[in-house]
């Protein structure tokens, strides 16, 4: 296969745009996701901090081991109750009511 195969190749493949950034162009989708990715890293970036700031107050990877932890139990037992309530309660209020869920975990 020639280099300029391999180019002519390439160029069509970045010309064709993958199905899924259609749904880029809708606004209210586009709006959704990105309000969805900036609450998605501030999620992560609180759990960086709360780890950098316990390491900074104790200097012990046994306290940032422990909180971390700790900070998991929650959400890990709501995630539990949560999957039990979506087998049973169907349809799109469910995922809106999960969104209100992982926000009250993050306390």
């Amino acid at each position: 296969m020639s280099s300029t195969t391999v180019l002519a190749r390439a160029r069509d493949l970045i010309k064709r745009r993958p199905a899924a950034l259609d749904l880029l162009r809708q606004h209210d989708f586009r709006n959704f996701w990105l309000s969805n990715a900036g609450s998605d890293l501030g999620d992560h970036l609180r759990f960086v901090a709360v780890a950098w700031l316990v390491l900074q107050l104790t200097d012990s990877v046994l306290w940032v081991g422990l909180i971390l932890g700790i900070r998991a139990l929650p959400t890990t037992a709501l995630a539990l109750f949560g999957g039990a309530v979506t087998d049973v309660w169907t349809g799109g209020r469910s995922s809106s009511s999960h969104a209100r869920l992982w926000r009250l975990s993050a306390f």
